[in-house]
């Protein structure tokens, strides 16, 4: 009798387990040392992009333990090269007519910065652009040099504009959700009724501010983890739900009410 009750809870478990059988449970994500990564970059690389042609380490193009640059997380890659000479000009800022959200107009933001001297963007945004700018080369690194990438023309794919990969339009900034702005409850206030603070305890996954308090790529994405099933942008930081359905879980966190708080080309 003890034997056929273990062998029913085994199967009941089994059968809970099952993703074929359970399809609304959420995947597990893809670390960044399967191949299968679009972040893995290294020569083990299978994800059909930009992968080195000898470089057999995977953090090395992000991180290093050695010689990395000041005041930042062991970072490995220069600067954005998107305001050099030949491509002057600020990264256009959201807001002004027809913004649904004008975040430029709040001081405690610290987003519009009038002579445009801060640097902008700024944290994490800012690391995540020093290859998504599209002037930046993919293998270019502070320890390294500029590590030599697999293809068969060396210069196509170097930068990603030039393979089709996502890169970020300077000029066209401000047709996305804004980032690198303080979001604090000073903020929260002057936006008005339909704004909240998103979960910052430890363990909440949907959206997390820097530390800082600043709004930023990383606060609805996380570069290190991937799940194959989920639709574009990829790697959402929130693993909580079903794909397709975590992207709005992510927007409710700060998003409460009407979807017309949504800044528009998000």
């Amino acid at each position: 009798m003890h034997k056929r009750a273990f062998l029913f809870a085994l199967i009941i478990v089994l059968v809970s387990l099952s993703p074929d059988l359970c399809p609304e449970a959420a995947a597990a994500p893809v670390s960044l040392s399967d191949p299968s990564h679009p972040h893995n970059l290294s020569i083990t690389s299978n994800a059909g992009q930009f992968k080195a042609l000898y470089e057999t380490r995977i953090c090395i193009f992000c991180h290093t333990p050695h010689t990395a640059r000041a005041n930042t997380p062991l970072w490995n890659r220069h600067d954005t090269l998107i305001s050099d000479i030949t491509d002057p000009g600020p990264w256009a800022i959201y807001g002004g007519d027809g913004a649904s959200i004008n975040i430029d107009e709040i001081p405690a933001a610290q987003y519009a910065v009038l002579d445009r001297t801060d640097v902008y963007p700024n944290g994490a945004t800012r690391f995540c652009l020093s290859c998504h700018d599209g002037k930046t080369a993919i293998g270019w690194t502070v320890s390294e040099g500029e590590i030599e990438m697999d293809n068969a023309n060396p210069w196509k794919g170097r930068w990603m504009h030039e393979d089709g990969r996502v890169w970020i339009d300077k000029t066209k900034f401000d047709t996305m959700h804004p980032v690198s702005f303080v979001y604090d409850a000073t903020v929260i206030a002057a936006l008005g009724a339909g704004f909240a603070a998103p979960d910052q305890t430890r363990g909440s996954t949907k959206a997390r501010l820097d530390g800082q308090s600043r709004m930023q790529c990383t606060t609805c994405h996380d570069p290190h983890v991937w799940d194959p099933a989920e639709p574009k942008p990829p790697m959402w930081r929130n693993f909580g739900g079903a794909p397709g359905v975590r992207e709005e879980e992510t927007c409710n966190e700060c998003h409460v009410s009407a979807p017309g708080n949504v800044p528009h080309g998000a």
